[in-house]
């Protein structure tokens, strides 16, 4: 039978191997040596607050340090303050940002819990973000989810004037 510090060393070398695989695979990214270190060793809330302001800046750059933060354990449905990474990139009409998180797990018609229990596909809506309606629509959202008020993301489109969002739905 292993002893105690036999287990421990066994943990150590497992540990070690996934930080390296990890490691190889941020690089692969175009990660230097510095940042792929401070990816694989942030916490948590570290990771929530990263994922979050990649989510609202978009483009290739923020799509892509969305996919180190997924290697690096990231959750792809954490939320900020009742909604999810998804819904801010919907929001913000990051569809790069959309299709990292889609490739990476996320839920695509998970309701928020900051307002009105809206999917992405609301937000976006609201917003008049037609391309990223559509794409959100190509990954699988329901075009005939409902708010905690009965509202579709076409109806949300038309009650803030997005008549272009509202013909793709």
């Amino acid at each position: 039978m292993a002893s105690l510090a036999d287990k421990g060393k066994d943990l150590f070398k497992d540990a070690t191997a996934l930080q390296n695989k990890e490691h190889e695979q941020l690089k692969a990214l175009g990660a230097s040596d510095y940042e792929s270190k401070r990816l694989v060793e942030l916490n948590e809330p570290s990771l929530i607050q990263e994922m979050m302001k990649a989510c609202e800046k978009g483009g290739t750059k923020y799509a892509n340090k969305i996919k180190m933060l997924l290697i690096v354990g990231a959750n792809p449905d954490t939320e900020k303050d009742g909604c999810s990474g998804l819904h801010t990139a919907a929001w913000n009409g990051n569809d790069k940002c959309i299709q990292c998180l889609a490739d990476g797990g996320a839920k695509i018609d998970l309701p928020d819990k900051a307002g009105f229990k809206g999917t992405p596909l609301h937000w976006a809506a609201e917003n008049g973000h037609v391309e990223t309606c559509k794409l959100l629509i190509k990954l699988g959202a329901s075009k005939d989810a409902k708010t905690e008020h009965g509202l579709t993301p076409k109806a949300i489109a038309l009650k803030w004037g997005q008549k272009d969002a509202a013909a793709v739905l």
